[in-house]
């Protein structure tokens, strides 16, 4: 199926109530790493359906010519415009651009701890006043290999400009992508504390993963919001 009708099928299977505020927005991210990733894109959210339209990038999915399109923060649909493919896939299960760790021979996960700081009002784009927060969250991943069993740890810092003006409830697994472990349970506890925060302008997010015994990898993404507008889909 061409990607211009995948697009409208989505936009139309996606479609939010009309009392939601539409938003669009452009952007531009980083991420450290083996490779490193860069993006830059324009975004738009109304109600719980979310488009992102990517003009660079240099990942299998966040690059030129691609777009993510979600709806009720369970479904992504993927479209590369460039070949004319799209794919399917549902969020759950799925974890965030730093938070794809998966320790090998996994059996569970458990000891998760969540803590959230308000801070004060910021200047954002001139006119905007988000508000910044501070999110930390780790947990342990549980492995077994031959009957032995080992641990890995995970921990996650971030720093959030959110404006609540702008209560987006496509967020936070539309542009907050980036927090989210791939774990129900945990995911189902970040939303939780995320809910009503608002639209974020700006996120600093540091991951660390360690394996018992091993040394620690830490990856750090960073997401800015570089313009901003509050009409309808076009």
């Amino acid at each position: 199926m061409p990607w211009k009708h995948a697009i409208a099928l989505s936009l139309l299977f996606t479609a939010a109530p009309a009392a939601h505020a539409a938003i669009n927005f452009d952007f531009n991210g980083e991420r450290s790493g083996n490779p490193p990733i860069r993006f830059a894109g324009q975004g738009f959210i109304d109600g719980q359906a979310s488009r992102y339209d990517f003009i660079q990038g240099n990942h299998a999915i966040f690059r030129k010519d691609m777009s993510i399109l979600s709806r009720d923060n369970k479904v992504l649909t993927i479209v590369d415009q460039s070949r004319g493919t799209y794919f399917k896939r549902s969020t759950l299960g799925m974890a965030g651009i730093v938070t794809t760790y998966q320790g090998p021979y996994q059996v569970g996960a458990d000891q998760f701890e969540i803590s959230i700081e308000t801070g004060e009002r910021e200047s954002w784009l001139g006119i905007y006043r988000p508000v910044k927060h501070h999110l930390r969250f780790s947990y342990r991943i549980r492995m077994k290999l031959e009957d032995e069993e080992f641990f890995g740890r995970v921990e996650a810092d971030a720093e959030l400009w959110l404006d609540p003006k702008y209560r987006v409830t496509a967020v936070p697994w539309g542009h907050q992508f980036g927090l989210k472990t791939g774990i129900d349970e945990f995911d189902t506890q970040i939303a939780k504390k995320l809910h009503g925060l608002g639209f974020p302008f700006r996120q600093m997010i540091s991951v660390t993963r360690t394996i018992e015994g091993g040394e620690e990898i830490t990856e750090t993404l960073r997401t800015d919001v570089t313009r901003f507008g509050d009409t309808p889909f076009s």
